[in-house]
C-alpha cells in the first residue's frame, strides 16, 4: 500500500454538513430623548397633513414590526415615556393606523393608538 486513496465513481455519496458560522447576537440599548417642548415642526414626515397632533399623541416603535393576518404586533414607546407591546387591527384602530403599522419600520414615529374604552 503507497498511501493512495481510491475514490470509487458512481457510488453513493454524501457530502458532509457544513457548518455555517451563526450571525453574532448584539443586544441594543437606546434613549430617546427630547430637550424642550414638542412642536409641529419638529415631528417632521410623520406629521398628519393638517399639522394637529394625533388624539393619544406620538409613539416611536421601539422593535421590529411583527405582521400577522389582520394585525399588527408593535412594541411602542409611548408619549408619557411608557413602553408598552400593543396589536393594531383594522377594525379597532381603523384602516389608515393599520396600514401605517404595516408598513413601519424600526425606529419610526406612529401615531399611539388609542385603545377602545367600553364603559
Amino acid at each position: 500500500h503507497t498511501g493512495r486513496h481510491w475514490v470509487i465513481l458512481g457510488g453513493p455519496h454524501r457530502a458532509p454538513p457544513l457548518k455555517l458560522p451563526s450571525p453574532p447576537r448584539e443586544l441594543l440599548s437606546f434613549l430617546i430623548a427630547r430637550r424642550g417642548a414638542a412642536t409641529k415642526s419638529s415631528e417632521g414626515a410623520e406629521a398628519s397633513s393638517e399639522g394637529a397632533l394625533p388624539q393619544g399623541g406620538w409613539a416611536r416603535v421601539t422593535a421590529p414590526v411583527r405582521p400577522r393576518p389582520r394585525r399588527v404586533h408593535l412594541s411602542l414607546c409611548c408619549p408619557d415615556g411608557a413602553l408598552r407591546r400593543t396589536v393594531v387591527t383594522a377594525a379597532r384602530h381603523g384602516r389608515p393606523l393599520y396600514r401605517q403599522a404595516r408598513a413601519s419600520r424600526w425606529g419610526d414615529l406612529l401615531p399611539a393608538p388609542v385603545d377602545d374604552v367600553t364603559p
